[in-house]
C-alpha cells in the first residue's frame, strides 16, 4: 500500500484533484457570498411566495438558499461561507485540510455565538426582517437575557460584547493552523524520500516549488500568528503593569550587567539566567575552521541545544537548514534532530494555549539528545567579527529549499513581530528577576554595556517607584560600577483623597420590548379568533437613534453646584446628594442642614426658578427620606410614546384587570396603572394642559388590552368634539352621549346596573365580579349548570309554599368603564341628580366591576364638591392656573407649576403624588384604531341605557312642572296619602318620608297644589291642607 502511495504518478493525480477542488470551492465560495450581498427580503423562497422578479444575482438558488440562512443567524451568516476558501486555498497550496473535532466544533461555537452578539444591537428601520439583527438564534439569546435573566440596557450590551469576544476567540481556534505532535526521525525521513521522488521524477528545481508556495503564503500566515498573539499578550497583561515595565527596561538592564548575569538576546524572548558555578563557566575553544552550525560566532548562547523530529500541518518535515551535510542519511537523521530541537524552544519561551499540543494519536517522540552548553566567545583584539556567510559552506538539495523558505517566512514575519518581542521580552525580564535568589556578585562581571540611566532626573515620573527596581538595586550590592550613579530608593506613595461616589444617577435606558410587536410581525395563520386587536403599527413609534435626554454627566454636576450655590444666597444650607435626569424634568435632591425647615424651601420655589432661569420649579418633600426634591424642567424636552408604552414588558407582563398607561415618571421609567384598583379616578387640568390626550391614552390603553366581551364602556362627552370620534366601536354600550339629560339616564342605569349584579353575585355567593366570572367559568369547563331554588309562590289549597329550580346564566359579565369628559357641563344642568348617581356610583360600584373616570378643565369647589373627593382617592391634575384649583383637586399645591402638554402630577391612594409626563397620542392614530375596530365588529347596544326609568326614586330629570304629568300615579297617591294622614304638607318631609329626592318631592308638592289638595305656601312657607279629614267628614 506504501508503495502505490510512494507513486509519482499518484502524487500529481492528487495534486491535480486538489487544485480542481480548491477551485471548486473558491467558486461556491464567491457565488453564496454574492447571493448573501444581493438577498432581498421580498425574493421568493421556502418561506415567501410571490410572483415578483428575482432580485438576487444568483437568481433563485441564491434567493431560496440566503433567506433561511439570513433569517436563522442575521448578520452572522457570512460565518456559514467563511471556511469555503480557506479550505480552498489550502488545497490549491497542497496542503491537507486539517480538520480536526475541536476545530469543527470551535467553528460551530462562533457560527452560534455570533448571532448573540448581534441581537444585542437595537434593530433599525432598515433592518428588513421582524426579528432582531441575530435571526431567529439571536432571538434565543434575546429571549435568554431579557425575559429570564433580565438584563437591559448597558449590561445586556456588557454581555453580548462577552458574547462576541467568545466568538471570535472560537473563531480563531477554527482557523489556526493545528501544530502537532513531534513525530520519529525516521517518520521525517520518510516525507523526504517521498519529496525527494517527486522532484527528481518530474525534474522540479531544487528551489522553486517551496519558494513560490512560501511566497504566497509566509505572509498571510505571519499576520494571523501575529495577531493571535498580540491579542493574547495584551489580556494576560494590564495597561498600568506594561507601562511601568517599559519605563523600567532600561534600568533592569543595568542592574542585571552589575549582577553580572547573562542577557540572551539572540531568541525571541530576554532571558535572565543565573550564572553558573566556576567548574561549569570555562569556554570552550572554538576550532580554527569555526562550527558550520553556528548562526552567529559571537552569538550569546546559553540554552543547552535538544534533538528530535518534528511534522507540521503541513505533512512536510522542514527546518531552516544553517549548515550542509556530505550524506544524505546525515542529512535526513540531522534535519529531523534539530527540527525538533527549535519545537521545543518555541514552546518554552511563548506556552502559548494557540501552540498546545493536539492530535494525542501520533507516536511520541524520540528521547531527546543533550548536548554540551556552549559560552559565547569574545572576537580577538583588533580583528573584526567574523560574519556567518563567510565560512557557510553552500547548500544543496532540500536542505537548499528548506533554507529558503525559512527565510522568506522570518522576513515576512520580522516586522510584524517587533512589537509583540519586546513586550514579551520586558514581560520576561521583570518575571525573573523576580524569581532570583540572592546571591554574591562574581568576581569578573560579563562585559555587557549598560544602559545610561540618570537616577535624579528632575522629570520625577511615579511610575518609578516600583518594587521591580528595588529588588534589582537590592541584587546589585551596595555600590555601583563607577561612572554610574547609584539607584534611588522609592518614594513613598503619596495617599490619595478617595473619590467620592458620583451623585448623577444614569437616565433609565429603552424600555425592554414585549412580544406582542413581534407576534403582529409574524401572524399566524392557524389562528380562529374572529376578533382582532388594533396592532401597534398604527402608532407612532419612537425615534430610532434613542429618545434619552441630551444632558451629559457633567452638565448635571455643574447645576447641582449652581443650585447649591443659589440655595446658600437665599438662606439655605444644604448639600445636593442625588441628581435624577428624566425625559422632561430633572429631580435635584436636596438634603437640608439641620434645623432647615422644609416649608422654607418650599416657599422659594419662584425664586428659584428665576436664579436658575427655568420656566417653572416644583419643590416639595421626598416620602421617606430626609430630602426635599427640586424638580427643573430640561432645555430640550422628550416626547413619550405611547406605543413605547404599550410594546414594552412592563405593560405586557402587569397583573392590573384594566390597565391605564398614564407615562413615564421622573426617572424615565413607566407608570401603569389599574382602574380596578383605584376605584374611580378625578382629572383635572386647564385648558391645553393635556387632559383630553390623557383620556384618549386611557382608552386606547383599555382598547388594547380588552375584547368587547370583556370590557364595555360608556362615553358621555357634553362638548360633543373630544369623545365622538369612538362613536361605533364594538366595545361601546351606547352611542356617545352629549346631551345632559341622557347623560344622567346613562348615570341612573350604571346604578341599577350596579345593583343587578350585586342580586347576581349574591345568588352565587361571591363578593366581586371577577369571583363571579370564575365561578362561571369553572362550571362551563365541567359542563355542569348553575341553578339554586326559588320560591314562586304558595299553594292557593294546601297553603305551602311553591319551590321551583332557577337556571343561571353562565354568561360572563364585562367590566363597564363610565368616562365623563367635562363634568362641570352636567352639574351646571343638574347638579343634585348627577351627584346623587355619581356618589352611589362611586361607594357601591367597585365590587360589580363599573368604574368612573371623571374629567374636568374648572376644578373649582362647585363642581368637584365634597362629597365628590371624599369618594375620588386617585386623581390626577395637570397644570392648573392657580394655588387653590391646585389645592382643590390634590390638597396641596405644585399643580400651577406644571409645564403643560401633558405634564401631570398623579396622586394614588393614600395621598402620595408622583410627577408623571403622559404620553402623547394624535388625532390621525386615534381615528386609524378606531377604524380597525370598526371593522372588527358592531357594537351591540343597550337601550335601556338611555331610558329614564324613575323606579328607583332617587332623582329627577328636571325641576319643572311641566314634567308632573309623567309622574308615576302610585308615588303621587302615596304622597297624597302621607299629607292627609299626618297633616304635614312640606316639601322636606316628602322626602324624607318616601326616601326620594329633593326635586322629585317638590315635584308632588306642586302637584297637590295645582289639584287642590294643599294651598300655596304663605310668607313662613307653610302650606294649609284643603282636603278635610276623615273624621271632619264623618
Amino acid at each position: 500500500m506504501e508503495q502505490i502511495l510512494d507513486d509519482p504518478s499518484v502524487l500529481f493525480a492528487r495534486r491535480a484533484v486538489s487544485v480542481i477542488l480548491g477551485v471548486a470551492l473558491l467558486a461556491l465560495a464567491v457565488a453564496l457570498a454574492l447571493s448573501l450581498a444581493t438577498w432581498n427580503v421580498s425574493d421568493p423562497s421556502l418561506t415567501h411566495a410571490t410572483s415578483d422578479p428575482v432580485k438576487n444575482l444568483m437568481g433563485s438558488f441564491g434567493a431560496a438558499w440566503s433567506d433561511p440562512v439570513m433569517q436563522l443567524f442575521g448578520l452572522a451568516a457570512p460565518l456559514l461561507i467563511a471556511p469555503l476558501p480557506l479550505w480552498g486555498a489550502r488545497l490549491l497550496a497542497g496542503r491537507p485540510l486539517g480538520l480536526t473535532i475541536d476545530r469543527i466544533a470551535a467553528g460551530l461555537a462562533a457560527l452560534f455565538l455570533a448571532p448573540g452578539f448581534f441581537a444585542v444591537f437595537p434593530v433599525t428601520e432598515a433592518w428588513p426582517l421582524p426579528l432582531g439583527l441575530g435571526g431567529v438564534v439571536g432571538s434565543v439569546y434575546t429571549l435568554v437575557l431579557s425575559d429570564w435573566l433580565g438584563l437591559t440596557g448597558a449590561l445586556a450590551g456588557f454581555v453580548g460584547g462577552l458574547i462576541g469576544l467568545l466568538a471570535i476567540a472560537a473563531l480563531l481556534r477554527a482557523v489556526t493552523p493545528v501544530r502537532r505532535r513531534p513525530v520519529s526521525a525516521e517518520a521525517g525521513f520518510q516525507l523526504h524520500r517521498r519529496s525527494a521522488a517527486m522532484d527528481d521524477e518530474y525534474g522540479l528545481d531544487d528551489t522553486d516549488t517551496y519558494e513560490d508556495e512560501t511566497s504566497r503564503f509566509a505572509a498571510f500566515r505571519g499576520a494571523l500568528a501575529h495577531a493571535a498573539l498580540s491579542a493574547r499578550a495584551r489580556l494576560r497583561s494590564s495597561e498600568p503593569r506594561r507601562r511601568t515595565r517599559k519605563s523600567e527596561a532600561p534600568s533592569l538592564r543595568t542592574a542585571l550587567a552589575e549582577t553580572g548575569h547573562e542577557i540572551d538576546t539572540g531568541r525571541d524572548v530576554y532571558r535572565a539566567q543565573r550564572r553558573r558555578p566556576a567548574h561549569e563557566e570555562t569556554p570552550l575553544a572554538v576550532p580554527e575552521a569555526f562550527e558550520d552550525y553556528a548562526d552567529e560566532p559571537y552569538e550569546d548562547e546559553t540554552e543547552p541545544r535538544f534533538a528530535d523530529a518534528y511534522e507540521d500541518d503541513d505533512g512536510y518535515a522542514y527546518e531552516a537548514a544553517d549548515e550542509a551535510y556530505d550524506d544524505e542519511d546525515d542529512l535526513d537523521a540531522d534535519y529531523a534532530d534539530d527540527r525538533y530541537r527549535d519545537e521545543r524552544y518555541a514552546d518554552d519561551a511563548y506556552d502559548d494555549p494557540l501552540y498546545a499540543d493536539e492530535d494525542d494519536d501520533l507516536p511520541a517522540p524520540v528521547p531527546p539528545r543533550r548536548e554540551v552548553a556552549r559560552r559565547p566567545v569574545a572576537p580577538p583584539e583588533g580583528e573584526e567579527p567574523l560574519s556567518y556567510n563567510q565560512f557557510r559552506r553552500p547548500l544543496r538539495g532540500p536542505a537548499a529549499r528548506l533554507a529558503a523558505k525559512a527565510k522568506a517566512e522570518a522576513k515576512a514575519q520580522e516586522a510584524g513581530w517587533e512589537d509583540l518581542r519586546q513586550e514579551i521580552q520586558e514581560e520576561q525580564l521583570a518575571r525573573d528577576l523576580e524569581d532570583w535568589p540572592d546571591e554574591p556578585a562574581p568576581a569578573e562581571p560579563r562585559r555587557i554595556e549598560p544602559v545610561e540611566v540618570d537616577a535624579y532626573d528632575d522629570d520625577y515620573d511615579e511610575d518609578d517607584d516600583d518594587p521591580y527596581a528595588a529588588e534589582a538595586a537590592r541584587h546589585a550590592g551596595h555600590g555601583a560600577p563607577r561612572g554610574r550613579a547609584p539607584v534611588r530608593p522609592a518614594r513613598p506613595a503619596v495617599p490619595q483623597r478617595p473619590a467620592t461616589p458620583p451623585r448623577v444617577a444614569q437616565p433609565a435606558g429603552a424600555m425592554k420590548p414585549g412580544r406582542r410587536q413581534v407576534r403582529e410581525a409574524q401572524p399566524s395563520f392557524l389562528s380562529n379568533e374572529d376578533y382582532e386587536f388594533p396592532p401597534l403599527a398604527l402608532l407612532a413609534a419612537p425615534p430610532a437613534g434613542g429618545n434619552h435626554t441630551a444632558l451629559t454627566e457633567d452638565a448635571l454636576e455643574a447645576n447641582a453646584r449652581v443650585l447649591e450655590g443659589v440655595l446658600e444666597d437665599f438662606g439655605v444650607k444644604g448639600n445636593i446628594i442625588h441628581v435624577r435626569p428624566g425625559p422632561v424634568v430633572t429631580l435635584y435632591e436636596l438634603e437640608p442642614a439641620p434645623g432647615i425647615k422644609s416649608s422654607r424651601v418650599i416657599g422659594l420655589a419662584d425664586d428659584i426658578a428665576r436664579s436658575m432661569s427655568a420656566i417653572s420649579a416644583r419643590v416639595a418633600v421626598i416620602p421617606g427620606k430626609n430630602a426635599i426634591g427640586i424638580e427643573l424642567p430640561n432645555d430640550t424636552r422628550l416626547t413619550v410614546f405611547l406605543r413605547e408604552l404599550l410594546a414594552s414588558q412592563d405593560f405586557e407582563r402587569t397583573k392590573a384587570k384594566l390597565p391605564l398607561c398614564l407615562g413615564k415618571n421622573i426617572g424615565g421609567e413607566a407608570v401603569i396603572a389599574d382602574l380596578a384598583r383605584m376605584p374611580h379616578l378625578l382629572v383635572a387640568g386647564t385648558t391645553g394642559s393635556g387632559k383630553s390626550v390623557s383620556i384618549n391614552t386611557m382608552i386606547l390603553s383599555l382598547l388594547y388590552w380588552h375584547k368587547p366581551e370583556q370590557c364595555r364602556v360608556i362615553l358621555i362627552d357634553p362638548k360633543m368634539l373630544e369623545l365622538s370620534v369612538y362613536d361605533g366601536i364594538p366595545h361601546l354600550l351606547t352611542p356617545v352621549v352629549t346631551e345632559p339629560k341622557k347623560a344622567l339616564a346613562a348615570l341612573k342605569w350604571a346604578v341599577r346596573e350596579m345593583e343587578d349584579r350585586y342580586r347576581k353575585m349574591a345568588k352565587l355567593g361571591v363578593r366581586n365580579i371577577d369571583g363571579y366570572n370564575a365561578r362561571l367559568r369553572e362550571a362551563g369547563r365541567n359542563g355542569e349548570p348553575l341553578s339554586r331554588i326559588v320560591q314562586t309562590g304558595f299553594d292557593k289549597e294546601t297553603g305551602e309554599a311553591i319551590f321551583e329550580e332557577e337556571v343561571l346564566d353562565l354568561t360572563p359579565i364585562p367590566y363597564i368603564v363610565v368616562i365623563v369628559d367635562e363634568m362641570a357641563d352636567l352639574m351646571m344642568v343638574a347638579g343634585k341628580e348627577i351627584e346623587g348617581a355619581i356618589q352611589r356610583l362611586a361607594q357601591m360600584a367597585r365590587a360589580a366591576g363599573i368604574h368612573v373616570i371623571l374629567a374636568t378643565q374648572r376644578p373649582s369647589v362647585d363642581v368637584i364638591t365634597g362629597t365628590i373627593k371624599a369618594n375620588f382617592p386617585t386623581r390626577i391634575s395637570f397644570q392648573v392656573t392657580s394655588k387653590i384649583d391646585s389645592r382643590t383637586i390634590l390638597g396641596e399645591m405644585g399643580a400651577e407649576q406644571l409645564l403643560g402638554m401633558g405634564d401631570m402630577l398623579y396622586m394614588a391612594g393614600g395621598g402620595r403624588i408622583q410627577r408623571v409626563h403622559g404620553p402623547f397620542v394624535s388625532d390621525e392614530e386615534v381615528e386609524d384604531v378606531v377604524s380597525h375596530l370598526k371593522r372588527q365588529g358592531v357594537p351591540e347596544y343597550l337601550n335601556e341605557v338611555l331610558e329614564d326609568d324613575d323606579e328607583d326614586g332617587d332623582g329627577g330629570a328636571g325641576a319643572s312642572g311641566l314634567d308632573a304629568l309623567s309622574e308615576s300615579d302610585d308615588l303621587y297617591d302615596r304622597a297624597v296619602a302621607l299629607v292627609l294622614r299626618d297633616r304635614k304638607a312640606s316639601t322636606s318631609y316628602v322626602q324624607r318620608r318616601l326616601s326620594i329626592g329633593y326635586n322629585r318631592a317638590a315635584t308632588l308638592i306642586e302637584r297637590m297644589e295645582n289639584e287642590g289638595v294643599v294651598s300655596s305656601a304663605n310668607h313662613a312657607g307653610k302650606r294649609e291642607i284643603l282636603v278635610p279629614a276623615e273624621e271632619e267628614i264623618a
